[in-house]
């Protein structure tokens, strides 16, 4: 947030002037030293469509959105989409594409703030089903606000999602009561307490430019219907603090996945006998069970002593008749099999398997590589160095023994890894997924590959162009 307020200093003067174009002017200068900062290009697209020139903000938003993705910031995805769809319909099934790559890249860490009444978290809208997830994305608003004071009505149980600026907050309920004024800024919620049958009022003090995302009550009520699993993470009603509280039974660190039902007592008088199912009522007589005829209906069939030779229908219709013990005997086999297939695995050591063999080229490249910044900056990068590389991933190597320990716990995670510029060429970023850990490396070096996410034709032409230069 300490880079959103530097940023906004800057241009605080001509916006609150209303000066568009020096606003646009100091955004440009900031960007070309900081071409990934995503809120100086947000209010820039905001202020191009303001002065007439839709399609550069489109743009802009075009180039947002990998960004937001690659931050794991979802609720910004959200409102850039929004945007776009506002400037340019998209076609159907683009929120659930967005819900896709999140599921791919993962989501920021909410802060606490986040997870009060009233507030869906961000792995709650990701565990929604696809076409409940494109639905909510067209039903969700954005708010814009400028520095200053504004107050509207809302149905209660509203919530608002602050995606980049400081705003503060004061919400009078239905009631009538108000509450204390609150401070919530990016990643940070407001939110109205309230049935949404019910009219309330908030009122806004923005100190920055900022943008919303907008759940109305009646909107968050549809999806807790539609989705009953996720009431776990939206909590209506007011709290008696003049903040809203945790909700009951949800931690900090709880996942907003789907909810596990308790598993209900069995129907018999056994306690852990396994669960039946429920009798569908009373049978008449000519429901009861029979075994006299061609077809066995509501009833068991008692093998016994049974042969082949007894059951004629079953032999017209050539169906097999099993013998008991020698499928025991088989599946004692198959068992044997099984265990003498696992022993040879465990003593014998087989030889690493490469995943990528598409146009895989040697290579020696310095770079860096860092988690993805989870809603907000990147940690401190890494040094590493290149061994191999192709158009959909790259393998990397540590030369400190000391990494080897640290990059185990790096399995699965998502990353960013920046590739030295070399001569003729520009700097490049890409997002990517860590899919292996050579545990085996030479001593003293840790090693890892990586799966390139989110590529797009520019990265792919630049990858090109850096193989061909290096081979």
């Amino acid at each position: 947030m300490d880079l959103e307020r530097r940023f906004w200093n800057e241009i605080a003067d001509p916006y609150r002037a209303c000066d568009w174009n020096e606003c646009v002017r100091r955004i440009r200068v900031r960007l070309d030293a900081e071409p990934f900062a995503m809120t100086p290009r947000q209010i820039m697209a905001r202020l191009l469509v303001l002065t007439g020139y839709p399609r550069h903000g489109l743009l802009q938003y075009e180039k947002l959105l990998p960004l937001a993705v690659r931050a794991g910031d979802l609720y910004r995805a959200l409102v850039i989409q929004k945007h776009m769809d506002r400037l340019q319909p998209g076609t159907p099934g683009r929120y659930a594409t967005l819900q896709k790559w999140f599921r791919l890249v993962g989501v920021s860490q909410a802060p606490p703030a986040s997870e009060v009444e009233g507030c869906i978290t961000a792995s709650a809208l990701l565990a929604l089903p696809k076409d409940v997830f494109e639905w909510m994305g067209g039903e969700v608003s954005v708010d814009a606000l400028d520095p200053g004071p504004r107050e509207e009505e809302a149905p209660g149980s509203t919530c608002w999602v602050v995606v980049f600026g400081s705003l503060l907050w004061k919400a009078r309920l239905p009631s009538g009561r108000e509450r204390g004024e609150v401070r919530s800024e990016r990643g940070e919620f407001a939110y109205l307490s309230g049935t949404p049958g019910t009219l309330g009022s908030m009122r806004f003090t923005a100190e920055t430019a900022c943008e919303c995302l907008r759940f109305d009550g009646a909107l968050l009520k549809e999806i807790r219907l539609r989705v009953p699993s996720v009431g776990g993470a939206i909590q209506a009603g007011s709290s008696a603090a003049g903040l809203p509280a945790l909700p009951s039974g949800l931690g900090k660190s709880d996942a907003a996945g789907p909810a596990v039902s308790p598993r209900k007592p069995a129907v018999s008088g056994t306690p852990n006998a396994p669960p039946r199912l429920p009798s569908p009522g009373p049978t008449s007589k000519a429901d009861e069970a029979r075994d006299d005829g061609d077809w066995v209906e509501s009833g068991q069939v008692t093998l016994g002593e049974t042969s082949g030779e007894e059951l004629p229908q079953f032999a017209a219709w050539g169906a097999e008749i099993l013998d008991l013990d020698s499928a025991e005997a088989a599946a004692a086999a198959a068992r044997g099999d099984r265990a003498a297939r696992r022993a040879r695995t465990v003593n014998t050591k087989r030889p690493k398997q490469e995943r990528r063999t598409r146009n895989r080229t040697p290579v020696d490249l310095r770079g860096s590589v860092g988690l993805l910044g989870l809603g907000g900056p990147e940690k401190t990068p890494l040094r590493c160095r290149l061994f191999d590389l192709s158009p959909f991933g790259a393998g990397i190597e540590f030369d400190d023994h000391s990494m080897r320990h640290r990059v185990a716990s790096l399995a699965q995670s998502a990353v960013v890894l920046d590739l030295a510029p070399q001569i003729g060429s520009k700097p490049l970023r890409l997002a990517g997924r860590v899919r292996w850990i050579d545990q085996n490396a030479p001593e003293g070096i840790a090693r890892l590959g990586i799966e390139f996410v989110l590529v797009t034709e520019d990265h792919l032409a630049a990858i090109g162009g850096l193989m061909t230069a290096l081979a």
